[in-house]
C-alpha cells in the first residue's frame, strides 16, 4: 500500500535533504578554507617576511656604504670621528641585527640548506666582524702586502 503524503510532509522531506546536502558542502568548504589559510600563512612567512627582512638589511647596508663613502670625503678629524662613532654605535649593530634576523628566518625554513647558509655568511666568520675600517693598523698592513 503506497504511502500518501500531503504536500507539507513532502516539502519537509525535500527541505531536510537539501539541508543535509548544504551541511556536507559547507563542511567541504570549511576544510578547503583551512587548507587555503595554511598555504597563505606559509606564503606570508616564507615570502613576505623574508622579503621584508632582506629589504631592511639592504637599507642598513646602504646606510653603512653611505657613511663609509662620507668618511672618504671628510677631511676634518672631528667630522671623521663623529661618523666613526655613528658607524660603530648605530649602523654596524643595525646591520648585524639584520643579518641575525635573516638567519632566524632561514633557520625555520626547511627548504634552505642550513650548512650553506650558516657557513657562507660574512665569508664564514661571525657577522659581528663583517666591517673592518680601512684605517686600522691591521688593514694598513694588509694593503701594503
Amino acid at each position: 500500500m503506497p504511502v500518501r503524503l500531503r504536500i507539507g510532509p513532502k516539502l519537509m522531506v525535500a527541505l531536510a535533504g537539501l539541508l543535509a546536502a548544504t551541511v556536507m558542502v559547507s563542511g567541504v568548504a570549511v576544510a578547503g578554507l583551512g587548507a587555503v589559510n595554511a598555504r597563505t600563512q606559509e606564503l606570508y612567512r616564507h615570502n613576505v617576511l623574508t622579503t621584508q627582512a632582506i629589504a631592511e638589511l639592504q637599507a642598513r647596508l646602504d646606510d653603512a656604504a653611505e657613511s663609509a663613502l662620507q668618511l672618504l670625503l671628510f677631511e676634518r678629524p672631528a667630522d671623521r670621528s663623529r661618523l666613526q662613532v655613528e658607524l660603530r654605535g648605530r649602523i654596524v649593530p643595525a646591520v648585524d641585527d639584520g643579518i641575525e634576523a635573516l638567519r632566524e628566518i632561514y633557520a625555520a625554513d626547511p627548504d634552505v640548506d642550513q650548512a650553506g647558509w650558516n657557513g657562507s655568511s660574512a665569508g664564514g666568520r661571525s657577522s659581528s666582524g663583517w666591517w673592518k675600517p680601512a684605517w686600522t693598523p691591521a688593514a694598513r698592513r694588509r694593503s701594503r702586502r
